[in-house]
């Protein structure tokens, strides 16, 4: 897992006709960011070991970022991606709990960035059968001419600002059920016309539920057990009743898990 600032290494093996390393003449590194601007880092040449081509490049966006490297002499072309996290990515637990819970030594740390790889899914399946639990910011865009906006995330904590056809919203203005995610006009509809309203609102709770804490966990000690394990790709279960597929969804998760995150929220999972 790459967070903003962190430094990615690109490397490609460059080889000739034969199949055997060689310096390229040339080598230009194009990376798409995810704004969908481009840099060119320079690569270094000669590389440090014959066909080994090494460049560091220090991440300062978030998102998926898509990199080319060229070479001439010998002619060679490598393509690749990378998603780098926003340095603002919470989890429903921290990399600490989730090693405990999986009794990993908190001084071996080979494992650490899939660990959070992890906790970024289990912490996306919970939010999935109940809503926001971690706080976010959003903004979102609507069509106007009706009175009630059904925000995407809830519970919602919080209206940052509302603007209505090019002009701020008082608060005043609207009116916000927060647990459903609804946000409505208190005089007549919101100004017709396609993305006449933009919200930028904050969801999630102020205290993560304990239960969905433990949900996590769970999850993430399936996800550790289906990783590792070595027969058919199954893990090592021992208990028929431990997943369950959510309906709707390609997934499964444990039954321990869906039975502390309860129902899932109408219009969520």
């Amino acid at each position: 897992m790459i967070d903003v600032g962190d430094v990615y290494r690109v490397a490609v093996d460059v080889r000739d006709a034969d199949g055997t390393l060689a310096n390229p003449a040339t080598a230009e590194l194009t990376i798409t960011l995810p704004d969908g601007t481009t840099v060119n880092p320079p690569v270094p040449l000669p590389p440090a070991e014959t066909g080994r081509l090494v460049v560091d490049y220090p991440t300062s966006q978030a998102g998926r970022h898509v990199y080319r490297l060229v070479t001439t002499g010998p002619v060679t072309a490598h393509a690749d991606v990378f998603d780098v996290a926003d340095a603002d990515t919470g989890g429903l637990v921290s990399l600490a709990d989730a090693k405990q819970h999986l009794n990993i030594p908190a001084a071996r740390t080979a494992d650490d960035e899939e660990l959070r790889g992890f906790i970024a899914a289990a912490t996306a399946v919970v939010e999935r059968h109940v809503g926001a639990v971690v706080r976010r910011e959003h903004v979102e865009t609507f069509d106007g001419g009706r009175s009630a906006l059904i925000l995407s995330h809830a519970p919602v904590l919080s209206v940052t600002q509302v603007v209505e056809a090019g002009a701020a919203v008082d608060p005043s203005g609207y009116v916000l059920d927060a647990a459903a995610g609804v946000l409505v006009r208190t005089a007549g509809c919101w100004a017709a016309g396609p993305h006449a309203v933009q919200v930028t609102y904050v969801a999630g709770r102020t205290a993560v539920p304990a239960a969905y804490s433990r949900a996590a966990l769970i999850i993430i000690g399936h996800m550790w057990e289906t990783q590792r394990n070595t027969s058919a790709g199954r893990p090592p279960l021992g208990d028929t009743d431990l997943a369950a597929t959510v309906p709707g969804s390609t997934y499964s998760v444990p039954r321990r898990a869906l039975e502390l995150l309860g129902d899932p929220v109408p219009g969520v999972a």
